[in-house]
């Protein structure tokens, strides 16, 4: 008897344990940490739990979430005893405020398309009546002068009326259709990005007493990530270059991020983190065989891989910041991350949204550089040094010189060298030219050789009210072939590098200065060939 009481109750348990019901709690999205690509999110959850197993659900999660970045944990004393994922095909991720604007404005749109549609058939009909009833007076009897004048005066008012209204109505109506077919084209690019479905977690946890307890549930998404973006400013000389670091955080999963607390991180969880290794390299004959389906003596080459080791994997282009008082900088081993104090809402939309991270005033050399052969303008450049504690990645720079936007660059952050180079964009007080010395120019013919003597001019004025430094390269061609020989006439004291033919003069003009640089050279090669680009 006590042995089927035994039995009875375990069944009993088992069934229990069996039929535990699943609670859905509320989780909140409290913090997110954004890498180049790819998102960590952090959220919160309220939750009572009760002596012994508790099925916890967190539903409505990102779509293309990592199962295996799962975390779990709480404030109190519990065990974690499973921690599952699966999809949720039945429940629609959550609709964006941006997609719900939309459908809300061509909602508005097509109710006043629909009132247009209307007008026009009232007017139509109204038209229709009026042409349908043109006789004046009965067949028997004639028509008064004066009545078919004031007939005639009513009929030409009222449908010139009818016509006006109907054409402005049209052209209403033509308006409102291209505005309907521009937000349908905008619903339809948003719908294409938005998940359509959800990601559920079902946390199983054991607890000895009854508690109410918080937990703190983290992971990884794919659609997520952030571009550094740039904003330089100068005014020249003697001031320093601010940088201003922005970050272009952007989002897909599904879930908008409302008033969080962001931290940008320069990692990137998609590389592949696993260090590669270099196996032997060995080195191979290559190697034929005879094709026998035709017994002949065609010969077909087999190519070996050039390196049999493994690939190197781990390699891989990195798609690869005075502070701001609210971002704190962290800086790790191999990442750096900056913790936005300032909490944001980023949509999920797939629209960058600019954080800002920090600004740097830094001290900076400035220097002009021309190359007239092939652009007659002075750029300034800014180099500055130490850049390299900053932080930075490469990105887009958008530069602003004295207050005015004057184009975009970029920001090579993977340079080896201790001092950046900065483009700031052409200066037209300063003005550049270049021409050929005319009496100097000239082709001759000796023996079985032809010569092209050329002299070329260059002239750099600074119209600025302060001196500046400038650096003008140009070059003289060079010869790869005996056939062709290059002669250096004059280089007007110029760094002259023979190898690649560069010519390089650094001039220092004051206020309203110029200065002429005179090069000339001569080209001797056969008469009975032609030179393409001399």
């Amino acid at each position: 008897m006590k042995l089927q009481m035994t039995v009875i109750c375990l069944l009993f348990s088992f069934f229990c344990i069996g039929q535990e019901k699943e609670r859905t709690v509320q989780s909140s999205i409290e913090s997110v940490t954004v890498f180049v690509r790819k998102a960590q999110i952090n959220r919160t959850a309220n939750v009572t739990l009760n002596p012994g197993n508790n099925l916890i659900k967190f539903e409505g999660l990102a779509q293309n979430l990592d199962g295996s970045s799962i975390q779990l944990g709480g404030n109190k004393e519990f065990t974690i005893v499973a921690v599952n994922h699966s999809r949720n095909y039945m429940k629609n991720a959550a609709v964006s405020p941006r997609i719900k604007s939309i459908k809300d404005s061509l909602n508005d749109v097509g109710f006043k398309l629909e009132m247009r549609n209307r007008f026009i058939s009232v007017y139509e009909e109204e038209k229709s009546l009026l042409l349908s009833n043109k006789s004046v007076g009965g067949s028997q009897s004639g028509v008064d002068v004066e009545d078919l004048i004031e007939v005639a005066d009513l009929y030409r008012s009222r449908l010139k009326e009818v016509e006006m209204k109907i054409m402005d109505i049209t052209e209403e109506r033509n308006k409102l259709k291209k505005i309907t077919e521009r937000l349908k084209r905008q619903l339809n690019q948003l719908n294409s990005r938005a998940n359509k479905n959800t990601t559920d977690i079902v946390v199983r946890i054991s607890a000895d007493v009854k508690m109410n307890a918080k937990l703190f549930l983290s992971y990884v998404v794919s659609d997520a990530g952030w571009t550094p973006i740039y904003d330089v400013r100068s005014k020249g000389s003697p001031n320093p270059v601010n940088i201003a670091y922005k970050g272009n955080v952007w989002q897909l999963t599904g879930n908008d991020w409302n008033n969080v607390m962001l931290t940008l991180s320069t990692g990137n969880p998609s590389l592949n983190n696993t260090a590669p290794s270099v196996t032997p390299w060995t080195l191979r004959f290559k190697s034929y065989r005879t094709d026998q389906r035709y017994m002949s003596n065609r010969s077909y080459e087999i190519e070996e891989a050039e390196n049999d080791a493994m690939p190197m994997s781990g390699f891989a282009d990195n798609d690869d910041i005075s502070a701001r008082l609210d971002v704190r900088v962290s800086q790790g081993t191999v990442n750096t991350e900056f913790k936005i104090e300032t909490p944001y809402t980023i949509a999920s939309d797939g629209q960058y949204n600019a954080v800002e991270i920090q600004t740097h005033a830094l001290p900076a050399e400035y220097e002009y550089y021309t190359a007239p052969k092939f652009e007659k303008a002075a750029f300034l450049l800014g180099k500055v040094t130490n850049w390299n504690e900053l932080n930075l990645l490469s990105g887009k720079a958008n530069i602003y010189y004295d207050g005015t936007f004057i184009g975009s660059s970029n920001i090579d952050a993977d340079i080896t060298k201790d001092t950046m180079e900065l483009s700031l964009g052409r200066d037209p007080s300063v003005a550049v030219e270049r021409k050929k010395i005319k009496d100097f120019c000239k082709n001759s013919v000796i023996g079985g050789s032809k010569k092209t003597t050329l002299g070329l001019e260059v002239t750099v004025r600074n119209g600025k009210s302060v001196p500046i430094s400038i650096v003008v390269q140009d070059q003289i061609p060079i010869s790869n072939t005996k056939e062709i020989e290059v002669t250096t006439l004059e280089t007007s004291g110029a760094k002259h590098n023979t190898e690649t033919g560069l010519l390089e003069w650094v001039l220092e003009l004051g206020p309203g200065e110029s200065k002429s640089l005179i090069f000339k050279y001569q080209v001797k090669y056969p008469k009975s060939k032609t030179i393409s680009n001399l």
